[in-house]
């Protein structure tokens, strides 16, 4: 990334009001991506806390997503559909529990 990519970005963000002052960012990526690179920087140039998980489990995410009130979850796509399976498949298990019952 150069200096002029990472200013367009952030300039972008700006003025989409994607992130705002006061934003609490949680980000569980490494910085060798770019997107929680650019995220970080970003925060600095607009003034919102910027929250990096050390330890990436579920607990230690809702721990962290609590305690600093975060507004906003940087994840890549597959992250999502992981999150998104574990909650279709609670439901899923939930159902077959409740089917057995007559109400």
């Amino acid at each position: 990334l150069s200096k002029d990519n990472i200013s367009s970005v952030i300039e972008s963000l700006e003025l989409n009001e994607n992130y705002i002052e006061n934003d609490t960012i949680l980000c569980i990526l490494p910085f060798h991506h770019s997107y929680p690179l650019v995220s970080g920087l970003a925060s600095l140039f607009l003034n919102t806390t910027f929250i990096i998980a050390d330890v990436i489990n579920s607990d230690t995410i809702i721990s962290l997503m609590k305690k600093y009130k975060v507004t906003i979850f940087c994840a890549v796509p597959a992250f999502y559909n992981l999150l998104y399976e574990k909650i279709y498949n609670k439901i899923k298990a939930f159902q077959a529990l409740i089917s057995n019952f007559r109400i």
